[in-house]
């Protein structure tokens, strides 16, 4: 197997990969099926489907900066995996089948707050039931998280 995405050139043989996988700055430079972790220069696999079929339920997270400033990027993972970060400044949503009546750790983390004050807002679909801090604040700095449960339900 090789990748010719980004990083990895022409001809990366997949032994290769981590290295030449281990720099990138968007999700352009990784292989396909890889998303890049900005904040730590890393492209990890795409996260599993966490229901696939008609039972499930497609829940829609929206995560996005809410303050004057305009300015912070967060990161979004659910059940261990990662689904991605927002743009500075800017917002992402993510559509993800969940298994009806099935709870997962859903976890927010800053990674780009210049001033220190990490203002976040989450929006989610009616179709969950969430256990967890406020889904908006100004706390969320780098390198801090917060964990929600949310459950999916019909």
């Amino acid at each position: 197997v090789s990748f010719s995405k980004g990083n990895c050139g022409e001809g990366c043989p997949d032994v290769a990969l981590k290295e030449c996988i281990s720099s990138c700055t968007s999700d352009n430079d990784c292989p396909s099926g890889y998303l890049c972790k900005k904040s730590t220069k890393e492209c990890l696999a795409e996260p599993s489907p966490l229901c696939t079929g008609a039972s499930c339920v497609p829940v829609g997270i929206y995560v996005y900066d809410n303050g004057s400033e305009t300015d912070d990027s967060f990161g979004l993972e659910i059940k261990d995996a990662f689904y991605g970060e927002t743009p500075a400044g800017g917002g992402k949503k993510w559509t993800v089948p969940m298994v009806d009546g099935q709870t997962y750790e859903m976890l927010l983390y800053g990674i780009g707050v210049p001033d220190g004050i990490g203002t976040y807002a989450i929006e989610l679909t009616d179709a969950v039931k969430i256990d967890g801090p406020s889904l908006s604040g100004s706390n969320l700095d780098d390198g801090m998280s917060f964990m929600w449960h949310i459950k999916a339900k019909k």
